[in-house]
């Protein structure tokens, strides 16, 4: 009749951890060139602000983003199962 749950399920993960693969590196470029561009904007002749960037804040950034996305994996494999797809369809006929 369709696509099994389990199927959906297992294509929403996998959806899930190429996003996460995506996203996390590409986060950490963004952040580097902002923290530059606040330097260069406060720092004058007189005094320079250093962009310090210590790895334990990537390390941080990463584990953070990758929470919550288990979190949210979680919820919506939890929404997922209680899906009533025969109810859906039969409201679609109507």
């Amino acid at each position: 009749m369709g696509y099994l749950r389990s199927s959906i399920l297992i294509a929403h993960i996998k959806e899930t951890i190429g996003q996460l693969a995506l996203a996390i590196p590409l986060g950490f470029l963004p952040r580097y060139l902002f923290s530059e561009n606040i330097r260069g904007a406060f720092s004058s002749n007189i005094f320079v602000i250093a962009a310090v960037v210590f790895p334990q804040g990537y390390l941080i950034a990463a584990l953070s983003v990758f929470g919550v996305t288990v979190i949210m994996a979680l919820v919506t494999s939890r929404l997922i199962e209680r899906l009533d797809v025969l109810g859906g369809l039969k409201a679609q006929d109507e």
